[in-house]
This record gives structure tokens, C-alpha cells and sequence, in this order.
């Protein structure tokens, strides 16, 4: 029976190795859980390394292997969307900030942001999947924030977009602002 390669990174089993995954290709010295490019030589190569790192520690080294490739396979076929969603939070999160503040310095660079998103938004492609709902990207979404404490406590992240969704729900408005005036 074929598993799509979105349902590979759900299960227990890999959640409670992934740690133990991170850990070693970090102590190997990988800048990067992925590969470095998305091709089928760069998948391959590491792959086999990573083979030759776990099979004495993982019983079933290659099933996690193929979990953890599924979840940089989701990762990258649902980037537009996931990036959809984030842009759409970075945006309620921005009106929140406006709504709460009088100041002209502050709401120049908010309500900047807010138009270039919103344009930004007006210009983006149609999610990959059309049967994606928004509820079903809000899903991934948290799934990947979980699963992005793993990636961050071993000196990795899923993807700067969602580092820099976490950085901005986190952060207060004073913050917020800052980085907004310093990217210009």
C-alpha cells in the first residue's frame, strides 16, 4: 500500500526519533537537515549518508530516512501555500499592531507593510493544491511549528518563513516595528 509522502512525518515512531535524527546529522556537521539543492542527486547523495550514519543506531534507519525526506518533500511541494497562510497571519498580526497604536512614526511603516502584502497577496498563484482548504493549511501549519522546536533546539529550521512567522507572533510591537525600519 502507497503512503503519500505527507502522511510519512505524522506518526509517533519518527516524532520521538527526530530528535535523535537532528542530533547526529548535526554532529556530522550538516548545515542543513535537507539537501542542498531540491534535486534528484542531492537527495540521493545525502541519502546514502545518512544511511551510513544511522543504521547501527535506528533498527529501521531507512523508514525514517524516507519519513524524514517526506517531510522536506511537503515542506517544499506546499511552500506557496503555507506561505499564503503565514502572509495572511503576518497580516492580522499587523492590523492588530495598527489598531493598537496612535503613533504616525509607528503606523508609516506598518501600514507600508500592510499594502505591499496586500498587493503581494492580489499577485500570488492559486494554492498547489485546489481541495486544500484553509483549515487543512492551519493544520500543517501547527504540525510545523511543532515540529519546528525540534528543528530549532538542534541549530536548524523547516523554513524561514515560518522562523520568521514564529519571530513576529512572538514579538511586541516595538520589535516588530524596529526590523520593519532596518529592512529598508
Amino acid at each position: 500500500m502507497a503512503v503519500s509522502p505527507a502522511t510519512l512525518w505524522r506518526d509517533r515512531y519518527f516524532m520521538r526519533r527526530l530528535p535523535n535524527i537532528l542530533k547526529r546529522l548535526y554532529d556530522a556537521g550538516y548545515s542543513s537537515p535537507w539537501p542542498d539543492r531540491p534535486t534528484a542527486l542531492s537527495v540521493w547523495t545525502m541519502r546514502g549518508k545518512m544511511r551510513k550514519m544511522m543504521k547501527d543506531a535506528f533498527p529501521n534507519a531507512e523508514e525514517l530516512i524516507q519519513r524524514h525526506f517526506g517531510l522536506w518533500a511537503f515542506v517544499q511541494l506546499h511552500r506557496g501555500e503555507l506561505q499564503s497562510v503565514m502572509r495572511r497571519r503576518q497580516m492580522a498580526r499587523f492590523r492588530q499592531i495598527l489598531a493598537e497604536t496612535l503613533d504616525k512614526n509607528v503606523r508609516g511603516p506598518v501600514l507600508a507593510f500592510l499594502i505591499s502584502c496586500r498587493d503581494a497577496e492580489m499577485l500570488a498563484t492559486r494554492p498547489n493544491l485546489p481541495s486544500a482548504s484553509t483549515s487543512d493549511a492551519t493544520h500543517w501549519l501547527a504540525r510545523l511549528r511543532h515540529l519546528n522546536v525540534f528543528f530549532v533546539e538542534h541549530g536548524y529550521q523547516i523554513s524561514d518563513e515560518l522562523t520568521t512567522l514564529i519571530h513576529w507572533e512572538e514579538g511586541d510591537a516595538c520589535m516588530i516595528i524596529g526590523e520593519l525600519r532596518d529592512c529598508k
